[in-house]
């Protein structure tokens, strides 16, 4: 899924549940990211994640939002900051680059509706749980935002919008001993695909065929115009939600779009 700026359009698809919604990218400020060494270390990336990210969770009645970090970070699995439990449930996923494989550990942190933090590996299988806060209360980001500090002012939207279970974090570990090597071939891997970009655009240009649901957004005097490009087959229909700024958490449901007959559209 794609976040569209203008008039801050959100597009997706519905499906038949809504209990995950994973978003396609988000970027970030490049920065050297410290090895990690402790699983007190991931938690604390886990709860930046969620004060930065909270407010952008779509208008569904019990959204998750994971977030994918993108950023391969060093891991030092022989520290002591890790639980014997957790090293004998990680799994590597071989991921190449520039033709050389490395060992890539995911692990997935979510948070519980009663405030446990609930550790996934690559094959979704909960490796660890780290018990809630004895202060533990779910919209401390709603009462910082919105200046409340009762949960009973909190209005059903700010409930929904300020709970900090709303988002939780995919992230990517690499051994610290692979971390030079795979720089290295990521930079090489980079500069091959530049060189070979025009090439590829060449081919994209030549080829009729819809292969990804997409959408593009224009100008024309004071209207915005919104186009949907659907797969060939494609029959999921699309719902449109629209807000004026990010910071009202005010989405409204603007239109609903089928596909159903539509080849291209």
């Amino acid at each position: 899924m794609k976040f569209f700026g203008l008039l801050l359009i959100l597009i997706f698809v519905r499906a038949e549940t809504h209990a995950a919604i994973p978003v396609d990218r988000v970027s970030f400020k490049k920065r050297i990211p410290e090895t990690i060494t402790s699983l007190e270390q991931i938690e604390k990336i886990a709860q930046a994640t969620q004060k930065q990210f909270w407010q952008l969770i779509p208008p569904v009645d019990d959204p998750l939002y994971i977030h994918p970090d993108r950023t391969i970070r060093a891991v030092d699995w022989r520290s002591k900051g890790w639980p014997k439990a957790i090293l004998q449930q990680m799994v590597a996923e071989m991921k190449s680059v520039n033709s050389s494989m490395y060992p890539l550990y995911r692990l997935t942190v979510v948070e519980m509706r009663t405030g446990e933090l609930v550790y996934y590996n690559s094959y979704e299988s909960e490796v660890w749980r780290t018990p809630a806060p004895l202060n533990y209360n779910p919209y401390l980001f709603a009462f910082d935002q919105f200046g409340i500090v009762s949960e009973k002012k909190l209005t059903a939207q700010q409930k929904i919008f300020g709970r900090s279970s709303n988002v939780g974090l995919e992230i990517l570990l690499l051994p610290s001993s692979f971390m030079k090597s795979y720089e290295q071939d990521v930079a090489l891997e980079s500069q091959a695909l530049e060189m070979s970009a025009p090439i590829s655009m060449a081919m994209m240009s030549t080829s009729s065929a819809v292969t990804n649901l997409m959408m593009a957004i224009g100008v024309q005097s004071n209207a915005v115009e919104i186009g949907v490009y659907f797969p060939i087959g494609y029959t999921n229909p699309v719902d449109v939600f629209v807000s004026t700024s990010l910071m009202d958490w005010d989405w409204s449901l603007f239109t609903n779009i089928s596909s159903v007959g539509i080849s291209e559209s």
